[in-house]
C-alpha cells in the first residue's frame, strides 16, 4: 500500500512538472514567433538601464513626467519594479538569452506557487495546476506585460501562507504589490491570519519588503509614493470611462467551462446516486459547519479577484478587461479545484469491479484536458491564421522600419517616434513624441500608422522631407541633425 502511494505521488509530481514544462515551451514558442508587447519591453528597458553604470546619477526629479529619456538611458518610474529586477538578473545571462531565462524564472516561480498553494489549501497539486494553467493564462499574462503572472504568483503564495496561518504571508503580499500595484487590493487577506500578533508581524514584513522602493521614490523623486501616484495617473489618462462587460466574464469563464461543467455533473451525480454518505444533508450551512477556515480564504480570494476585475472595467476597453481579469480567473479556478478536492464531495465509483474514488482520478482527467488545450495552442502558434498580439516586437512593420532607418543613413542617430519603445528594444536611440525640446525637435522622426501611440501626437513642424512607406513614414525636419 505504501509503495503504491509513493508511486502515485511520484507520477503526480512528474505530471505536475510536465504541465509546467509544456506551458513554458508554449510561451517560449509564442515569444519566438510573435515577440513581446509594449509594456513588457518597457520593463525590459528599465532592467537594462538599472544595470548601466551611472544609473543613479541619471535618476532625477521628474516633475509631472514619469519617464527619464537620455542618450542610452530609459526609465519609466511609474512601472512596478519587481519584473524589471528579475529581468535584470536574467540579463546577466546574456542579452540573447535574457528573455527566455526570464520566462523560465517565471514558470519556476509559478510552479512553486501552485504547488504550495494547492498543498496548503488541501488541493491535489496536479489538479490545481491543471485547472489554472490554460491557454488564457499562457497568452494573456506572460508576454503582454509579465507583471500579471508575477503578481499572481506572489498572491498565490500569499494565499498559501495565510492558509497555514504564517505571518510570512506579508512578504509575498509585498512582492505582489511590487510586481503590480493593483495587487494591493488583496492586502485584506492578511486579516485572515486571525491572531492580532500574526497580523501585526505580517504587516511588519509587508512594510519591510516595500520600504526600499518607498525610499527610492522619496530620495530620487521627492515623494515616497511618486511611482504609485504616477501609475494611477497614467492608467486614467490613457484610457476612457467604461463599464465591466459581460462578454469579458464570458471570455474568462470560457477557459474554465469544462472544469465548471465537470463540477456541476459531479454535484448532480452525487445528489442523485448518493454514492457517498458524505452527501447526506449536504447544504451550504452544513458544509460551512464542517469546513475549517480554508473555504473562507478561497471565498475572500474570489471576492477580491472580482473587485479587481470590476475596477479596471470602469476605465478599460473590453480587450484590456480580458487581459486584467487574470486574478478573478485564477481565483475561480482555485475555487473549483478546492470544491472538487473536498472530502465531503468525494464519490465512490465502481468501475470494472474496482472501487475508485473520484478524488483520486479527477486530477488525471483535468491534466489530460489541460494538456490537450495547451498542445493545441502550441500547434496553432505556427499556423498563418493564428492572430495574437497585433503590436509586438516581431511585427514585420517594425522590422521593415528598422531596415529603412539603416538604409537612409540614420543608423545610430537619435530619433523621435510614436513607437519609441519598440525602436529602443532594437537598439535605436528613440525618444517619445511627448519629450520635445529645442534639441529633440531637430531629430528625424519615424511615424508609425498603427504601431505605438497615435501618430497624431507627433509634431510635424518645419518638415523638409517625408519618405512614405507602407504603415510608417520617416520625416526630416529642416536642418535635422544626426546626434549619436
Amino acid at each position: 500500500m505504501l509503495r503504491d502511494h509513493i508511486t502515485t505521488r511520484s507520477i503526480e509530481c512528474l505530471l505536475f512538472i510536465l504541465i509546467i514544462a509544456v506551458g513554458f515551451v508554449t510561451v517560449l514558442n509564442l515569444y519566438l514567433t510573435k515577440g513581446v508587447s509594449w509594456d513588457f519591453i518597457a520593463h525590459y528597458l528599465n532592467a537594462e538601464t538599472m544595470l548601466k553604470q551611472g544609473f543613479f546619477s541619471h535618476i532625477t526629479f521628474l516633475g509631472n513626467s514619469s519617464i527619464i529619456e537620455n542618450h542610452g538611458f530609459y526609465f519609466e518610474a511609474a512601472r512596478a519594479p519587481m519584473s524589471s529586477v528579475l529581468m535584470a538578473i536574467a540579463l546577466l545571462s546574456g542579452a540573447g538569452l535574457s528573455i527566455p531565462v526570464y520566462l523560465f524564472i517565471l514558470f519556476v516561480l509559478l510552479g512553486i506557487a501552485l504547488w504550495t498553494a494547492s498543498k496548503n489549501l488541501g488541493i491535489n497539486p496536479l489538479l490545481g495546476a491543471s485547472v489554472v494553467i490554460t491557454p488564457y493564462l499562457l497568452m494573456f499574462t506572460f508576454l503582454f506585460n509579465s507583471t500579471e503572472i508575477l503578481s499572481l504568483t506572489f498572491i498565490l503564495l500569499t494565499v498559501a501562507f495565510v492558509a497555514e496561518k504564517r505571518s510570512e504571508a506579508g512578504i509575498f503580499m509585498a512582492l505582489a504589490g511590487l510586481a503590480k500595484y493593483t495587487s494591493l487590493i488583496f492586502l485584506p487577506l492578511l486579516l485572515l491570519l486571525r491572531k492580532p500578533r500574526k497580523i501585526f508581524y505580517s504587516i511588519v514584513f509587508f512594510a519591510a519588503v516595500t520600504l526600499p522602493w518607498i525610499l527610492f521614490n522619496d530620495i530620487f523623486f521627492g515623494n515616497p509614493l511618486y511611482s504609485y501616484y504616477n501609475a494611477i495617473i497614467v492608467a486614467l489618462t490613457s484610457t476612457t470611462k467604461n463599464f465591466l462587460s459581460l462578454s469579458t466574464i464570458g471570455v474568462l469563464m470560457t477557459f474554465l467551462i469544462i472544469p465548471m461543467l465537470i463540477l456541476i455533473v459531479y454535484l448532480i451525480l452525487g445528489r442523485l446516486l448518493k454514492m457517498s454518505t458524505n452527501w447526506k444533508k449536504l447544504g451550504l450551512l452544513s458544509m460551512l459547519k464542517h469546513f475549517d477556515e480554508k473555504p473562507f480564504i478561497v471565498i475572500a480570494f474570489l471576492a477580491l479577484g472580482f473587485i479587481d476585475l470590476f475596477m479596471p472595467g470602469l476605465h478599460n476597453s473590453i480587450f484590456d478587461q480580458e487581459r486584467f481579469g487574470y486574478f478573478f480567473y485564477a481565483a475561480t479556478a482555485i475555487a473549483i479545484a478546492f470544491a472538487i478536492s473536498s472530502d465531503r464531495l468525494n464519490l465512490s465509483l465502481k468501475i470494472f469491479d474496482m472501487k475508485v474514488n473520484t478524488r483520486a482520478i479527477l486530477p488525471y482527467v483535468f491534466f489530460a484536458i489541460s494538456l490537450f488545450f495547451i498542445l493545441s495552442l502550441l500547434y496553432s502558434e505556427s499556423m498563418p491564421w493564428f492572430s495574437w498580439m497585433g503590436q509586438s516586437s516581431n511585427s514585420p512593420v517594425l522590422k521593415n522600419a528598422v531596415a529603412s532607418i539603416n538604409e537612409n543613413g540614420l543608423s545610430g542617430c537619435r530619433l523621435v517616434s510614436n513607437g519609441w519603445i519598440y525602436l529602443r528594444f532594437f537598439g535605436i536611440d528613440a525618444f517619445s513624441q511627448f519629450y520635445y525640446n529645442s534639441t529633440v525637435a531637430r531629430y528625424p522622426i519615424v511615424s508609425f500608422d498603427s504601431l505605438g501611440t497615435p501618430s497624431s501626437y507627433i509634431e510635424e513642424i518645419n518638415i523638409s522631407r517625408t519618405i512614405i512607406y507602407k504603415n510608417y513614414s520617416i520625416l526630416f525636419p529642416k536642418g535635422y541633425t544626426c546626434d549619436k
